[in-house]
């Protein structure tokens, strides 16, 4: 469901983070779910008029992926304790990091924080996973649609 609405928001790539908390949970996006997930973003694509589908990949390692930042990017991290959402421009590159079922560790935040991501709040309550990357994929399509304009 969630590479269906990231496809529908505009979403460029997938990573499916391996984390402290994603470790256990038996339902995690594994390497044998590439294949369906393209399927389905490759469906959704048609549904909505999209312009790509995103790159869905294999699940990468936090470590790894904060060592390959993407320039210009900003970079986000949905946290409950976070601030705004800061200003995204029409041709700004946006990466969101949304932690697992349990949020991510204390040890991972600073990771994040150390690699430039800013924590976000999308709203006072706890989202469940899928509920928090949907919210944060519409929050940068809005921004986009403004014109650049705060959010």
């Amino acid at each position: 469901m969630l590479v269906e609405k990231a496809t529908e928001l505009g979403a460029t790539k997938i990573v499916p983070l391996v984390t402290e908390r994603s470790v256990a949970v038996s339902s995690r996006f594994q390497a044998t779910h590439i294949d369906k997930a393209a399927r389905r973003a490759r469906e959704a694509l048609k549904q909505c008029g999209g312009a790509w589908i995103p790159a869905v990949v294999a699940p990468v390692a936090l470590a790894e992926a904060l060592r390959t930042p993407v320039h210009g990017a900003v970079r986000l991290l949905a946290h409950a304790e976070g601030g705004p959402v800061p200003r995204i421009r029409e041709g700004d590159p946006v990466q969101w990091a949304v932690g697992p079922e349990g949020g991510f560790s204390d040890q991972e935040i600073a990771a994040f924080r150390g690699a430039g991501f800013a924590p976000v709040a999308l709203g006072r309550g706890t989202l469940r996973f899928e509920t928090a990357a949907v919210a944060c994929l519409a929050i940068s399509a809005a921004a986009r649609l403004r014109g650049g304009g705060d959010t």
